[in-house]
C-alpha cells in the first residue's frame, strides 16, 4: 500500500468580489510560484481550483519528494531541508 502524498487546501477570501479577470490574474501567479518553488522541490505542484463564491477561492498544494534519502511521500521534509539549503547557500 503506498502513503498519501503530502498535500493542503488553502481557502482565501477576499473583502471584494472576484472577477473574470482576477481568476486569470490568480491563475497566472500560482503558475509563477510554480516555476519558484521547482527550483528547491521539483514535486511542489499549487493548483488553482477556482472560486467557491464571489470572494472565496480555494488552492491545492501538493508537494512528492525527490526520494533521494527519504521516501517520495515525505515531500514536506524535501522542501524544508531544500529550501533551507538553498538560503544558506544565496545569503
Amino acid at each position: 500500500e503506498p502513503p498519501v502524498n503530502m498535500s493542503n487546501s488553502i481557502y482565501l477570501e477576499f473583502k471584494k468580489n472576484l472577477k473574470l479577470s482576477n481568476e486569470i490574474e490568480i491563475k497566472k501567479l500560482v503558475n509563477k510560484i510554480n516555476n519558484k518553488m521547482r527550483t528547491f522541490a521539483k514535486g511542489y505542484k499549487a493548483e488553482f481550483l477556482g472560486l467557491l463564491n464571489k470572494k472565496t477561492i480555494k488552492i491545492k498544494l501538493e508537494i512528492v519528494g525527490d526520494g533521494d534519502y527519504l521516501p517520495k511521500f515525505a515531500g514536506n521534509l524535501d522542501i524544508i531541508t531544500n529550501m533551507a539549503a538553498n538560503i544558506l547557500t544565496n545569503k
